[in-house]
């Protein structure tokens, strides 16, 4: 009788860690982004105009943690991640016909919080908020740009899921402008600033 009550124990904790392992998981994440800076300014300076562009994409990449839970009722599942990411673009500047083109790179720890839905057991559908806090820029040359600490941003994507792995491909773009300054011969410009991705990802169920 006794050991029949240690097999019948031992079946329900099994059960019971299965089923919490259906509901919460926690893994690794890691990938490449391409991104851009968006700017189209154009400024007057003493009767020289100044042009800014955004230039070609960067490749970037990310690393972190991810969670996911899962709400059986209602077949959705809330991701938050914690991630540090490489980013970035090139800027194109145009000062009376001599153009020059500076890198931009950003060093950052973001924390995205999917919100997604499971179709056919492996694949998913998901958007969500993006929230951005920037510990480093770079910028190549001599040119003046401000940036916020802070950034707001959104993502949509599709993800599959075979085993302990899962593979996503997202958008993001920005809902909060990434800066929204440039210093011209010691004057102030507003302009707006962004810094859309294209992410790909690869992650690993512990």
């Amino acid at each position: 009788m006794k050991k029949l009550s240690l097999i019948i124990l031992a079946l329900l904790l099994a059960g019971h860690s299965e089923v919490h392992a259906q509901i919460f998981s926690i893994g690794l994440k890691g990938g490449v982004s391409s991104s851009t800076v968006q700017i189209d300014e154009k400024f007057d300076m003493d009767g020289t105009t100044i042009k800014y562009n955004g230039g070609d994409a960067k490749l970037g990449f990310h690393a972190g943690l991810y969670t996911r839970i899962k709400i059986p009722v209602i077949g959705l599942y809330v991701q938050p991640e914690a991630l540090y990411v490489s980013s970035g673009g090139k800027v194109s500047v145009d000062e009376g016909g001599n153009v020059s083109v500076s890198d931009v790179h950003f060093s950052k720890i973001d924390v995205p919080v999917v919100i997604g839905i499971r179709f056919v057991k492996v694949l998913r559908v998901y958007v969500g908020p993006d929230f951005s806090f920037i510990l480093n820029t770079n910028v190549s040359d001599d040119l003046n740009l401000n940036f916020k600490s802070t950034v707001v941003a959104y993502h949509a994507g599709l993800g599959v899921d075979i085993g302990r792995f899962g593979l996503d491909l997202k958008y993001e773009g920005n809902m909060s402008v990434l800066g929204d300054e440039i210093n011209i011969g010691g004057m102030s410009f507003s302009t707006d600033m962004r810094n859309p991705q294209v992410i790909l990802s690869l992650a690993w169920r512990l």
